[in-house]
């Protein structure tokens, strides 16, 4: 966490970035949250989600934690279908390494959304790999043979089964990339 979602892409996310660490750098932090707060505060529906994002990277990149988490639950309540927003939060519970919760909320996202589900899969089985429940990342692997996926991240995710010492599954995955 943060990771590109789409809200964010890696150049948005990098500015961000860089905002914050020249505001570090000029010790203009304080201000720089207090505006990105008060944006947030002041952020109406039709305005989406930005403001509060960034608020949650910012409180993130400082340490803060338990606010950047309690930034992006608010902002689930406020928008429920939002899957950018779920997708930022299931990033921040890998980073905090609740990966139990963010495999419920991986699930809820495939079942909501079936468009995306092999990105959310594809995460779901990173995060049964870091988590090294070879079970579940069984599980899941079988999901993912039964959908369509591009060459690169089965070759990945099977090279991953590889590192965990799941050959059986990574001989599967290898074979379906060959295909």
């Amino acid at each position: 966490f943060p990771e590109p979602t789409a809200h964010f892409d890696r150049e948005r996310l990098s500015l961000i970035g860089d905002i914050y660490r020249q505001a570090m750098t000029t010790e203009a932090l304080p201000s720089l949250r207090a505006d990105v707060l008060r944006r947030s505060e002041s952020a109406q529906p039709n305005d989406g989600p930005y403001a509060s994002l960034a608020l949650a990277y910012i409180l993130w990149w400082d340490g803060d934690e338990e606010d950047a988490e309690q930034t992006i639950l608010r902002l689930r309540g406020r928008f429920p279908h939002d899957q950018g927003v779920a997708m930022n939060h299931a990033y921040l519970l890998i980073q905090r390494s609740r990966y139990d919760d963010a495999l419920d909320l991986l699930k809820e996202l495939t079942s909501t959304d079936p468009e995306r589900q092999d990105e959310y899969l594809s995460l779901a089985m990173w995060v049964t790999l870091m988590a090294e429940d070879q079970g579940a990342a069984r599980d899941i692997a079988d999901r993912l043979l039964a959908i369509e996926m591009d060459a690169d991240t089965v070759y990945r995710l099977a090279n991953a089964c590889l590192d965990e010492e799941m050959n059986d599954v990574a001989r599967t995955l290898g074979r379906r990339s060959l295909a």
